[in-house]
């Protein structure tokens, strides 16, 4: 019966609290963020996109990591790829960008900086086809980042196939 931030009582007669959903822990009115945001666990095991409500602590966490490649599909949940349509088209693209970057690499012409400053700050996109951070994951639901991927695939394929050494 005490939050599990600040050690205030809660309860039902003491003051209110509310559910973290990311921690599963309670916490009282005042140490809960009055944002909601999108959990990565519902995400990768559920693909649920909804938002949440959660702590001060987590909501920090959760921003400054939002934008850091810490999840691996391939060892949290490789199944997602078959169950959900559109991680399945989206693994795809990741690895045609992968096969094509190998080109680009060995290519003489200055080629693969214009790929690096499509793609930057995410290279990881490129070289690590099963990592994803926090924002990614919200950008697949919406497919903008289906549409980011293909926009430098179709750059990166115009060029293999205009260029002689490629």
């Amino acid at each position: 019966y005490e939050c599990k931030q600040c050690n205030n009582t809660i309860g039902t007669t003491a003051s209110k609290f509310k559910v973290c959903a990311f921690s599963g822990e309670y916490f009282c009115t005042s140490c809960m963020d009055p944002n909601v945001f999108m959990i990565p666990a519902r995400v990768v095991h559920n693909w649920d996109f909804h938002r949440y409500p959660v702590s001060k602590r987590v909501a920090l966490f959760l921003l400054e990591f939002q934008h850091q490649p810490l999840i691996n599909l391939k060892k949290i949940n490789p199944l997602i790829y078959t169950g959900i349509s559109e991680m399945a088209e989206l693994q795809i693209l990741r690895i045609q960008l992968n096969f094509l970057r190998a080109y680009l690499f060995t290519c003489r012409e200055p080629v693969i900086e214009e790929l690096q400053k499509l793609v930057w700050p995410r290279e990881y996109l490129y070289d690590h086809v099963h990592v994803y951070s926090i924002s990614d994951l919200a950008q697949i639901c919406n497919g903008s980042l289906a549409s980011q991927l293909q926009k430098i695939i179709t750059f990166a394929q115009n060029h293999v196939k205009d260029c002689w050494l490629c």
